[in-house]
């Protein structure tokens, strides 16, 4: 049963954000609720008044913007993204990584920037999204800001957000001509599962079929989503090879920070880096050659 709480459904983003920065013990922000009505159910999570913020348009929208970046409103949801992606070459890791969160129902409820905002240390959206750069639009009292998703997530379950702030929506530059990207996960079964670990990558090639900008990001074995900023450069000088792939696996291995618990042990966790890590480039390489007109 879940615990008694106050409801406001924000007509617009100006009332959300007045509503958000005058009540600010014990107010969250409702957008798919597929997390918070689990926690209050549970008991980890007792909001005095949730903050609905689906009936605001501008929110909803999955659009391209001017520079050709991909712009989606805090309230699009991953099956939206899953779907849409999935015929957009530019973004179909996108379309990947939505399609391994959770059931049918969950993405059909939950919203790509919820995945965000709950930071959690193995939420699967959010590596693909640091790979390819992807920005928070942050609004609240002060001027709009933009944010790398990176620098927004500080700990389990921790952002950067201050009250009376929230996402309006996330923004991810379209990727240069000759772009793969992959998304991988282990988790302790084939469907619905809570990832052990994940990785995310993306490589552009030049027209040479050398690397030109690479990155690596994994997720679920430390506090936060962790960059290889190495991979870069070993692609770089040396391409992908059986040395190169040896070099960046032991590399996220010795960068991973994974715990033991209940789903893994830590020494398992860094076996599979170590495979992710390879498996995870070699199919980013392959996206990217086969999109490229060489």
């Amino acid at each position: 049963m879940l615990p008694r709480f106050e409801y406001i459904r924000a007509k617009n983003l100006d009332e959300a954000i007045r509503i958000l920065s005058t009540e600010v013990n014990g107010v969250k922000v409702l957008a798919g609720g597929t997390d918070i009505f689990v926690e209050m159910k549970q008991g980890q999570s007792r909001p005095r008044l949730l903050v609905d913020i689906k009936s605001i348009p501008e929110l909803s929208q999955l659009s391209i913007g001017t520079n050709g970046e991909l712009i989606l409103g805090a309230a699009v949801k991953l099956a939206e993204l899953e779907y849409w992606a999935a015929g957009q070459k530019d973004w179909s890791g996108l379309s990947i990584t939505a399609r391994n969160i959770g059931s049918e129902q969950v993405r059909n409820r939950g919203t790509v920037v919820g995945n965000v905002c709950r930071a959690s240390p193995a939420a699967d959206m959010v590596p693909m999204l640091i790979a390819m750069d992807a920005q928070v639009e942050i609004v609240g009292s002060e001027e709009p800001k933009l944010l790398p998703v990176e620098d927004f997530l500080v700990g389990p379950g921790q952002t950067v957000l201050k009250t009376g702030e929230l996402i309006k929506s996330l923004k991810i530059p379209k990727p240069p001509s000759n772009t793969g990207t992959a998304f991988l996960k282990l988790g302790k079964r084939r469907a619905m599962n809570v990832s052990i670990v994940s990785a995310a990558a993306k490589i552009t090639i030049n027209n040479a079929n050398r690397v030109k900008s690479a990155s690596v990001v994994l997720g679920a074995v430390a506090p936060t989503p962790i960059r290889i900023l190495e991979a870069e450069t070993i692609l770089s000088n040396e391409g992908l090879t059986k040395q190169s792939l040896e070099k960046i696996s032991n590399l996220a291995s010795a960068r991973a920070r994974p715990l033991t618990d209940f789903r893994s042990t830590q020494d398992y966790r860094l076996k599979i880096v170590k495979i992710l890590t390879r498996r995870v480039l070699k199919q980013a390489w392959k996206r990217a050659t086969q999109t490229s007109g060489i």
